[in-house]
């Protein structure tokens, strides 16, 4: 799901890396919560190899650009734009494979699409270093406007405002504005390059999905989705469902729901969350007795007394000033939640903000702009606003009447000022299957609350669910999540075995 407002996020991995600590820690589950498991009971397809259908689109060979395991081969894949009327024009689509090799090489190869919508996908080809991938080839993908997809969906015209945002005090109304501009003129662009936007939403990428599928030559494979990855996964359950072998679905943005509310209580939940988890931890309580005064405190400060500095983004401008105001903070905050390795720091980063010390602002700035401006924000707008039509955005208006301090994350144009056509009318109906599915979720996750990700499990006739305590969005990774997810992949229809969840601690705060 979209990350908004993410310029503080990725800066304090880095800060806390500097200071020894590590960018990535061991996801765990929650030890009062038991996980249930769901024996799979059904038979999975074979993912023996098959031709590519005749007279469908072949893949081009194409070279891989930097970063990309030295094993990968690169193709391109021209897919319909309007997949109702496969004659019209195309899409190009990046696609990275890492074939596995050796005699432990498997038939089940694993997808891996981006999550978003509107971030990158090539670059989850370095998951064939992962245990899931054992002995099976890894298949990533830009999607349909993002990356190195032709055409591209970006918006600089929305980034530029962001940063300008960012560099000036001005009243929520005022920032909602200049993004609504940004976005408009982006819009106008797109639109004026002949593109249609009405081409681009997740029922029109699962199609993208197939057919890459197809071209490769595999009959079947496993899927691992990531939040929007896991939305666009559930999608190719309810279409394709012949395709896929196996589903891990992680930090789930569904298809019940979505929009900016959403988000904003999201995120009042997660930060509740980090004071309660504190709370509940002895030494934390007695070095931060009270960390949603401490929010209030950091948020009351700045938006009183802006944070004013100097930072470089390097975009090539050169040092610019900002002005970081405590709703910018809050973002922030919002952001910082989605990483194992930040939650244990924030109670302190927290107190020392309250008491003052600016000193990590810069760095936050100069690391976190840049990501938060890579996203490609047509595509993403595009896609969300076709997906959630179905829910109305009566909710979204009243949060932005009133947005209290989740202002910077819900500073964003509605999908009435995006308007594109619906995907289909039951969209947003919950996806049942009888699919082998590993469920995953994180406790202090800020935008895919795990009730949400669970109850996505309790509509799956197959499914098995972990809840790991100190982890937020992103479970798959860590050394649990890869023991469990490497068995099931291997044996889909297997009892799945989450005993190493009920062994893994919650934060160590600081």
């Amino acid at each position: 799901m979209r990350r908004v407002a993410a310029w503080t996020a990725f800066v304090l991995v880095a800060a806390c890396s500097d200071e020894g600590g590590s960018a990535t820690s061991e996801p765990t589950p929650a030890p009062t919560r038991a996980a249930t498991v769901t024996a799979p009971s059904t038979t999975p397809p074979s993912a023996t190899l098959a031709p590519t259908t005749a007279g469908e689109a072949q893949l081009t060979d194409w070279k891989c650009p930097p970063g990309l395991p030295a094993a990968a081969e690169c193709h391109r894949l021209a897919v319909p734009a309007d997949w109702s009327d496969p004659t019209g024009g195309t899409i190009s689509l990046p696609v990275a494979v890492v074939r596995a090799s050796g005699p432990a090489r498997r038939g089940d190869p694993i997808v891996i699409p981006a999550g978003g919508p509107g971030f990158d996908g090539l670059g989850l080809a370095g998951w064939s270093d992962s245990p899931l991938a054992r002995g099976r080839d890894v298949v990533a993908y830009d999607q349909r406007g993002t990356g190195r997809a032709e055409p591209l969906l970006e918006c600089p015209e929305r980034d530029a405002a962001f940063v300008a945002n960012l560099q000036q005090d001005q009243p929520f109304e005022a920032e909602r504005a200049a993004i609504v501009a940004g976005l408009t003129a982006c819009r106008a662009r797109l639109e004026g390059q002949g593109i249609d936007l009405d081409d681009y939403d997740t029922e029109a990428s699962v199609k993208d999905l197939d057919a890459i599928r197809r071209a490769l030559g595999y009959e079947s494979w496993n899927l691992l989705g990531i939040s929007y990855g896991a939305r666009l996964g559930l999608a190719a359950m309810r279409s394709t469902p012949e395709h896929l072998r196996a589903v891990i679905l992680d930090s789930v943005y569904d298809v019940t729901g979505g929009g900016l509310a959403a988000q904003a209580t999201s995120a009042e939940r997660a930060f509740q969350q980090l004071a309660d988890g504190c709370a509940a931890d002895p030494e934390c309580a007695a070095a931060h007795p009270d960390v949603a005064a401490a929010i209030s405190a950091v948020r009351d400060r700045y938006n009183a007394e802006p944070i004013t500095v100097d930072a470089d983004i390097g975009d090539g401008a050169g040092p610019r000033t900002f002005v970081i105001t405590g709703d910018d903070v809050m973002g922030g905050l919002f952001n910082a939640l989605y990483d194992a390795a930040l939650i244990p720091v924030l109670p302190s980063l927290l107190d020392g903000l309250a008491a003052g010390d600016t000193s990590v602002v810069p760095e936050l700035i100069r690391r976190g702009v840049p990501f938060a401006t890579g996203q490609a924000d047509g595509m993403q707008m595009s896609v969300d606003c076709a997906d959630n039509a179905g829910l109305g955005e009566d909710a979204d208006r009243a949060i932005l009447a009133a947005p209290g301090r989740t202002r910077l994350i819900v500073t964003q144009a509605l999908c009435s000022e995006w308007p594109v056509e619906p995907t289909s009318p039951d969209f947003n109906q919950p996806v049942t299957s009888d699919l082998p599915v590993l469920v995953l979720a994180g406790l202090y996750d800020p935008i895919t609350p795990p009730a949400g990700t669970e109850a996505v499990a309790s509509r799956l006739a197959n499914a098995s669910f972990g809840l790991w305590p100190n982890v937020g969005h992103g479970v798959s990774g860590g050394k649990c999540a890869n023991q469990i997810g490497q068995a099931f992949l291997d044996t889909p229809t297997a009892p799945v075995n989450l005993s190493c969840v009920a062994a893994v601690p919650g934060p160590a705060f600081a």
